[in-house]
């Protein structure tokens, strides 16, 4: 199947053909992951940040838990990051008698920054967002016009779509969930399946969240949306008093959303259900499928606000930006809406 690409999705403020190429070496996006909570300084947890650079989440917790004589599923962390970056991430280790020393891990590319107690084991999703530093090179276009877009950008947000990093090399997750849904093949591993069913609901929401950029009203109150509150994961919804929710969303109080596909009705109506069903009716085996493995009707923001940041030109043609994102945004979600990203082909075996 032909899929359509983050290429072929619109942008909502770049129009200008602007050029940048990203990601020359892993020192040109570093990423710091952010806790919602300060360790406790005591309990039968140590949490672990960790600098690493040129290799990936999961092969650095195998090959923590070999180190540490554990098995990988006891060693917990927040979220998965570039293997290409300079990354700081968060793990976190039972504690057991006669564990080596943290200090004596032999990894390149690997360094423990520093190390707390803890009473519980780091989950999945448990972290309030990352900061990051890009550098963006051989920048094409005039200057005055990233700082325009970057003005935008500070005030107004970006559009929230999922990136290719959701959809594998060449989409091929997607061709996988579809073989799944097919029963064409089957894959026991839990988080494995769940890596597939995540791309085709992925898939489905930038379908509609890049409609709703085409008609230009991904950043607006329309007749049935459902708004996700500023800074919180709380969903809410009133169709009957739509003028306060335009005032609400404008004064960015509010975020409309979209649908994370399954089971269930759309808790949308009138326009933007409407809107919805007709993004993706051409997607009936995805619906079908998200609904069957068990996957909920959930939502997510269409609006990605990027906070604190700011700009540094090191030269004519280099561009240095710091920002933050909140859980679950993407750092070239806000990069494509400056340019057209050129990536570097960085290799590494991990």
């Amino acid at each position: 199947m032909t899929w359509l690409t983050l290429e072929d999705a619109p942008c909502a403020h770049r129009e200008t053909p602007t050029h940048a190429c990203f990601k020359q070496s892993n020192a040109d996006f570093v990423v710091d992951e952010v806790l919602p909570f300060t360790c406790d300084g005591d309990g039968e947890h140590r949490y672990l940040r960790v600098k690493k650079s040129g290799c990936n989440t999961l092969w650095l917790r195998d090959q923590m838990a070999k180190f540490a004589n554990l098995p990988a599923r006891d060693v917990g962390y927040a979220g998965l990051k570039d293997r290409h970056a300079t990354t700081y991430q968060w793990f976190s280790v039972p504690i057991r008698q006669g564990q080596p020393a943290w200090s004596d891990l032999p990894l390149d590319g690997v360094e423990i920054v520093e190390t707390h107690r803890h009473r519980r084991k780091l989950h999945i999703g448990a972290l309030c967002g990352n900061r990051f530093e890009v550098i963006l090179r051989d920048i094409r276009g005039p200057a005055a016009v990233f700082e325009t877009l970057l003005e935008t950008i500070r005030v107004a947000g970006v559009p929230n779509y999922f990136m290719d990093q959701r959809f594998g090399h060449q989409m091929g997750n997607l061709d996988t969930a579809l073989r799944l849904f097919a029963g064409e093949i089957k894959i026991k591993q839990k988080k494995k399946r769940g890596i597939y069913f995540s791309a085709a609901r992925a898939y489905l929401f930038n379908q509609v969240l890049a409609e709703r950029v085409r008609q230009r009203v991904w950043n607006q109150a329309l007749p049935g949306d459902v708004f996700f509150l500023a800074g919180t994961r709380k969903v809410i919804w009133d169709h009957d008093d739509l003028s306060t929710f335009q005032t609400r969303c404008a004064a960015f109080d509010v975020h409309p959303s979209g649908p994370l596909w399954g089971g269930g009705p759309l808790i949308t109506s009138a326009e933007v259900q409407a809107l919805e069903v007709a993004a993706l009716q051409t997607y009936p085996v995805f619906q079908a499928g998200l609904e069957n493995v068990g996957m909920k009707q959930e939502r997510r923001s269409l609006r990605l606000m990027v906070q604190d940041l700011t700009h540094t030109w090191l030269d004519q043609t280099t561009l240095k930006l710091s920002f933050m994102l909140g859980r679950g945004g993407y750092a070239t979600a806000v990069l494509r809406e400056l340019a057209v990203i050129d990536e570097g082909e960085l290799k590494g075996p991990r």
